[in-house]
Order: structure tokens, then sequence, then C-alpha cells
């Protein structure tokens, strides 16, 4: 008992099915993930295509935009460099016989301001968008584009492509400027594979020209660091669902080409479907492992149990390995063996059965010997008291007769005990209280000492001093002979709480002037020797003088 306390609760455990279902899970967790690995780069590999073949169509549209700004470079050139110093007029004629997507032409002094325009109103005299493009031409640069600046007559998004004019002398003296219109420009690219979706122009805020449905894109796809990532984008429409785009830089700063392309509507439920098979895969092979185990082993295991169960329920004993016949063959031989087993249980049980009834006998036999010989004793002292002369001798023989009588009594109790290693509580304390009758003569007088004890079962090995110290209680209690006056109560409770035991006596009379000599000398002689044998103490309560209590208290084991 106490060796199992000291190890505690043995540790929960896993079932076996839990078990063999975590060893697969840990098993086919590769597949798992190699599938998962698989759909994974079959999904790249399809944007790395659906990339690709949205690059090469922004290759075609920045093919385009790129001749015709070379175009328009080129004219802009020659008509710089005309000596003949043509108007605003005549250049754009030249220019709109070149079928070029130009918006307007302008002619800047030296310091900047318009001197004539093709289209709008009240133009001359208004500087250019950015006063720094005359400072860099007159400082040598040739030419200039920019497309961060709208047009000055319309305020449209432009490209502004200037060249700067020198004099017979080489110096200075202004400008020609060309503005190209994006939207037209935008107008111009190819529509893609996807029907309804064109290519179009993104502006420096996002805004996109030419593209239709597409409107704006987020300005952190215009960075370097995006365009390098290589990648395309998934673009979510306001109408309504989602857009493959590639962004691509165009030759004039500030300038990109955007080409859309329609994302299947299905491609999200392929993409969950491919990863749904490898999980489905995987938990079919936890199913299958489970079923296996169930079928194989675990249901086996279970009528076994259930088996075993029974048979400690019942008496008959029935062979396991008859009812196992169809279990596999380590089942079987486990059958066979326990069958084995609780076969050498049995015939060892059956012996120990044997031995314990023997045991039993020898020990009721011990006890009826003890008796007997013990009643011969009483027998021999009490004829030895009838011979003697003395009176005071003649006490003594009587006296130890009573003792000698009472372990007998004790012995007698004991060998009508079912148990040999307990005695019942009540039957003692009855056996006791009889031979007290005896001893004092109460038999044939209205007085009886009934106990008041608590059925419970005490060691045995205590049944004898427990008796005895009942009995010299009781001597000095209530003395059978002198002056002790007329006895009134007579109690014996016996009690038992929390691993401790209560004896409390009690004898109701005149007290006489020899009560205080005689409980200080016998009370410790002998009173206290028993309680010590029990392991307990004596305690003499003797507040009230008409009534005399003896309370004895020990431990007993439970």
């Amino acid at each position: 008992m106490n060796e199992e306390i000291a190890r505690g609760p043995a540790p929960l455990r896993m079932s076996l099915r839990w078990q063999v279902i975590g060893a697969m899970a840990l098993a086919l967790s590769p597949l798992l993930v190699l599938g998962a690995m698989r759909v994974s780069g079959e999904r790249e590999e399809a944007r790395q295509a659906k990339y690709q073949e949205l690059v090469e169509t922004s290759r075609e549209g920045q093919s385009g935009v790129d001749t015709v700004l070379a175009g328009t470079r080129l004219a802009l050139s020659l008509m710089a460099v005309d000596e003949r110093k043509p108007t605003c007029t005549q250049i754009s004629n030249r220019l709109s016989g070149l079928n070029l997507p130009f918006r307007n032409v302008f002619r800047f002094n030296a310091e900047g301001q318009v001197t004539c325009f093709f289209a709008g109103e009240n133009l001359v005299g208004q500087p250019m968008p950015d006063l720094g493009w005359n400072d860099q031409l007159r400082r040598g640069m040739k030419t200039i584009e920019s497309s961060r600046f709208d047009g000055l007559a319309l305020g449209d998004p432009v490209i502004w492509m200037l060249q700067g004019v020198a004099n017979d002398a080489g110096e200075f003296e202004g400008s020609v400027a060309v503005t190209v219109s994006i939207e037209q420009l935008a107008k111009s690219l190819p529509e893609t594979a996807s029907p309804g979706l064109r290519q179009g122009i993104v502006l420096v805020d996002g805004d996109v020209l030419g593209s239709g449905i597409v409107e704006r894109i987020p300005v952190g796809w215009l960075t370097s660091e995006a365009i390098l990532e290589r990648t395309a984008r998934q673009l979510r429409l306001p109408q309504g669902g989602r857009v493959d785009v590639v962004v691509m830089p165009l030759a004039t700063d500030s300038l990109w080409i955007l080409t859309p392309s329609s994302t299947p509507r299905n491609s999200r439920i392929e993409t969950v479907v491919a990863l749904t098979i490898p999980v489905l895969a995987f938990l079919a092979a936890l199913l299958t492992a489970t079923w296996i185990m169930d079928t194989l082993v675990l249901r086996w295991i279970e009528r076994l149990r259930l088996r075993i169960s029974d048979l400690r329920r019942s008496a008959e004993y029935t062979p396991l390995a008859d009812d196992l016949a169809r279990a596999p063959a380590e089942l079987q031989q486990l059958a066979r063996a326990f069958d084995d087993l609780t076969e050498s249980v049995k015939v060892h049980e059956s012996d120990l059965l044997q031995a314990l009834a023997r045991m039993k006998g020898a020990f009721r036999e011990t006890h009826h010997r003890v008796k007997n010989n013990l009643q011969v004793m009483h027998s021999m002292l009490k004829l030895q008291g009838r011979s003697e002369v003395q009176p005071e001798t003649q006490v003594a023989l009587r006296l130890a007769a009573q003792r000698v009588a009472m372990m007998a009594a004790v012995h007698h109790s004991l060998l009508n005990e079912s148990h040999i290693e307990t005695v019942d509580a009540s039957e003692l304390f009855d056996a006791i209280c009889k031979q007290i009758h005896e001893r004092q003569g109460w038999e044939e007088e209205s007085r009886h000492l009934v106990p008041d004890v608590e059925d419970v079962s005490l060691p045995s090995d205590i049944a004898v001093p427990m008796a005895m110290f009942v009995q010299e209680a009781f001597d000095h209690l209530c003395p059978a002979t002198g002056d002790s006056g007329v006895i009134r109560d007579l109690s014996l409770e016996f009690r038992q709480e929390n691993g401790h035991a209560r004896l409390r006596m009690s004898c109701g009379r005149e007290p006489t002037a020899s009560d205080e000599a005689t409980r200080s000398r016998d009370t410790n002689l002998f009173l206290a020797a028993f309680a010590r044998q029990m392991g307990g103490a004596v305690e003499d309560l003797g507040d009230d003088p008409d009534n005399f209590i003896i309370e004895l208290t020990f431990p007993i084991e439970q």
C-alpha cells in the first residue's frame, strides 16, 4: 500500500489506436508535403507561363509605342534644324501627314516663353511647364522628353518633346516642342488575348489610359523593386472580378505599359481541388490504417478484455484460446499463454486456500488448547486457594484465578472468530462483560454492565490486554469487597474515530477512605502497563466524587 502511494498514479498514455494514427500521420506527412509542393510548383509554373505570355504581349505594345515616339523625335529633330524656320502651323501640317498622335506644337524663345502654337487660345507669352528645361537646353542638352506635365492648351496627359534651336552664330535662341497625346497613343495599342481587355499606358499617379476596364492600379506597383520581381499581379476590379496584369516601363520617363489578362473564375477552384487531393489521400490512408488496426488487432484485444472482465465476475473459467480461434496468430498465442497462466494461478490459489484453511484450523486449535490450559490453571488456582489458611493468600490466588479466567474467555471469543487477524469489538466486550458479571456475582442481582460498543473490528493481538485492562479498571472502580457502598450506575462505552479508539468506563457509588490510595497504587501498576501494551494512555477522570471514571485512548489501524 505504501509503495503504491509512493509511486503515485500511473501516467496517462495514448491508446494504441491513437498511437497508430499518430505514427501513420507522421509517416504519411512527407507525401502530403510533397503533394502540396507539387501543386504549388504547378501553380507557380502556371503563373510564370502567364507572366511570360503577358510580357510578350507587353513587348509588342512597347515596340509600337517606341516606333511612334521615335518617328515623332525624328520629325521634331528635322524641323528644329530646318533653316527656313517653319511656323507652328507649318510644323503641324507636316506632322499630320506622318500619322502621328501629336496634340500641339510650340515655339519657345530664349526665355522659355511661347512665341507660337498650333492649338489653343491666348498661349503666347506663357512659360513652358518647367523652366528648368530651358536652362538644360541652353547648357547644350539636345532633346528633352517628359510626361510629368499636362498640355498647356487642353490640360490633357501628354508627352512633351523639346528640341533646342540655335541661330547662325550657334547661339541658343529658343526651342521647338511637340506634345504627343498619351490617350491617343494608348488607343493605338493592340488588344490582348482576353476579350474586352486592351493594353493601356499608366501615368505616374497610377491612372491607366486606354485599357477601358482597368482604370487605376496601386502606385506601389510602379516602383523599380516591384517591376524587378517579374511576376504577374492580380487586380480586383471595382465592378467585380479579378484580372492579372503586368506593368513594364516605357522609354519615356514616368510612363509604363499595362497588359491585362482575365483570371479564370475556376482557377481558385482548381487550386483548392489540387490541394484537396493530397489531403484526401492523406485522410484515406489514415482511415485505412485505422480500419486495419481495428479489424486485425483492436477488436480482438477488446474482445479479450471483455472476456477477462467476465471471467473476473465468474467462478467458472472458460479458456480464451477457443474464443479467439479466428484472431491473428500472435493474439492466439497471447490467449493460450493467458490460459496457461490462469490454470497455474488456479492451482496456486487452490493450494493457498488449503494452506489458509489449515492455518486457520491451527490458529483455532491453538486458541482452543490455550483456553483449555487456562481453564485447567483456573481450576488449580481455585483448588489451591481453598486449601490455603491465610486470608491474604486466598485473596491473591482468587485474584490470579479470575485473571486467568478472563484470558480463557478471550481465547474462547477468538476461537469463534471467522478472521484470525481481527476480532469483532461487540463480541469481545460481550465476553469481557459476561466474565465480569460472573466474577462480581452480578448475574443473580439486578445490576448489569451493558456495553455501548461501536460495531468495528479490532486487531486480535490487543484482545487479551484489552480484557485485562477492563477487568483491572472495574476492580478499582467497583471493588467486590470492602465498604464500597451501593453501586448505582455502570457503563462501558467504546468509540472509534480518525484512527483513534476511546474506551470509557464509569461506576457510580459512594466514595470510601481507601479509594485514593488504592487507585494510586494499582492504576499505575496494572492499568498503565496494559495501556502501554496497546500503545495508548489511561486517564483517571475523578472530577465527580460520586462517579468514578477511567478513560483509555489508543491508536488503531483501519
